[in-house]
């Protein structure tokens, strides 16, 4: 049971994040435009992208 509780909380926690990180993503192309959109293009979400040589 205790295990189970566990995985739900981890699942929602998760699942929060992400639709935070939607939200303050919209956010921001509101308020900073094209600058952060550039900005989004160069930098992964999550995991940053590694440069290409």
């Amino acid at each position: 049971m205790c295990k189970m509780m566990i995985f739900i909380l981890s699942f929602l926690f998760t699942l929060y994040i992400f639709i935070g990180l939607y939200y303050e993503e919209k956010d921001l192309v509101k308020e900073l435009g094209d600058v952060y959109v550039a900005y989004k293009k160069r930098v992964g979400l999550m995991i940053p992208k590694r440069k290409s040589r």
